[in-house]
């Protein structure tokens, strides 16, 4: 008789093998430690399985089979992830492997090709005007007007939502509090450091209190004082409003400080996925 317990609890997987890039596909249950072989190159190595598995009622996000086709190129290959709710997620790889891609479909700026996902609940394709109601976008190219001031841009961002004034009002003071840049409210945005742009681009995202926060490369660009001021407002975004953060990087150090789990993406696929500690736990030889 099977043992339908342990059916339940096995899972297929993949990982790069990094000594030859071969895609090497794997088998086995929740919390196993598992030894796998490279069948290209013969490289031996050891995977740790996860020991628990994502429950749909606790996921924010939910990728199934995902794609992005251009042309003759798969910019998104095939993707099935869950992202849990108040986690910080990161995609994790270098320019051109498609985490911005997956990014502009689940923010519904890009139809998929096939596949399907939801996103606080909504199908991205089916239910896009709902989608946009529950998330923020930190896109890698900032979205802000340099003649206006810090408070005038945040302002005309919420009239978007239709924020009544005297609620937006109340709201973008407490956003420009949270970033200590109340002195800077009124200042027109071309006068302020790439780093205070930065931070008002954050809070720009936050004006109608998303429950899901996507970030694309957000510290590209910044100088290191920046960079670890604005990776200590994505924690503060994440632990003191419980707010869902999606991040996008290429760089390492940054997935694993700031995230729970990364999904390491090349050539649209994903390659592992995993806690930082897991990840960098699994051992080659």
């Amino acid at each position: 008789m099977k043992d339908s317990t342990n059916e339940k609890n096995q899972i297929t997987k993949q990982f790069k093998c990094p000594n030859c890039s071969s895609i090497v596909t794997y088998t086995g249950l929740l919390g196993e430690r598992l030894p796998i072989t490279c069948s290209a190159c013969g490289t031996k190595g050891i995977i740790n399985i996860p020991g628990i598995a994502v429950k749909n009622n606790d996921s924010a996000i939910e990728i199934s089979h995902l794609k992005k086709v251009f042309g003759d190129l798969a910019a998104v290959d095939d993707i099935s992830l869950s992202v849990k709710k108040g986690e910080i997620f990161g995609l994790l790889g270098p320019n051109g492997a498609g985490k911005s891609t997956i990014i502009r479909m689940l923010c519904t700026l890009s139809r998929p090709t096939g596949g399907s996902a939801t996103v606080a609940g909504y199908d991205i394709v089916k239910h896009d005007n709902k989608v946009r109601e529950h998330i923020g976008l930190v896109s890698e190219k900032m979205i802000m007007y340099d003649e206006l001031t810090a408070r005038e841009n945040l302002k005309l961002f919420g009239k978007l939502y239709n924020i009544p004034n005297d609620s937006l009002n109340k709201r973008i003071d407490e956003l420009l509090g949270f970033v200590r840049m109340e002195k800077w409210a009124d200042h027109k945005i071309k006068d302020f450091s790439t780093g205070m742009k930065q931070r008002i681009n954050v809070i720009r995202a936050l004006v109608n209190q998303p429950e899901i926060l996507f970030l694309d490369e957000p510290t590209l660009g910044l100088d290191p004082q920046s960079t670890v001021e604005i990776r200590e407002l994505i924690r503060r975004i994440n632990t003191e409003n419980g707010t869902t953060i999606i991040l996008t990087t290429h760089i390492m150090v940054e997935a694993d400080i700031l995230c729970k789990r990364i999904g390491i993406i090349d050539h649209g696929k994903i390659v592992s996925l995993d806690t930082p500690a897991n990840l960098k736990t699994c051992l080659w030889n």
